[in-house]
């Protein structure tokens, strides 16, 4: 497994999570998607914070707030729309 500091990631640390803001998983997921998905706001916020990229699509072609509203996670979705993520 690759540590953040050796794939040059920028981390974010919030809540006892780490958050790494730019790292893709095997389906192309975001760590952003994967908050998301995981219902993690405080990793959200975090990575909001850290100027992840808010509209990048997974092997679905689903952004991080597809996935929100797919998931049910409201909370998120506001957040995610006030942070300019495209609807």
């Amino acid at each position: 497994m690759n540590t953040p500091r050796s794939v040059g990631q920028q981390v974010s640390a919030k809540g006892g999570w780490v958050c790494v803001t730019r790292a893709r998983t095997s389906q192309r997921r975001t760590a952003l998607i994967v908050a998301v998905t995981g219902d993690n706001m405080a990793c959200v916020e975090a990575l909001i914070a850290a100027k992840a990229a808010l509209d990048i699509q997974d092997e679905d072609n689903k952004t991080a707030l597809d996935r929100a509203k797919e998931e049910g996670h409201r909370r998120i979705v506001d957040i995610l729309v006030k942070a300019g993520a495209k609807q």
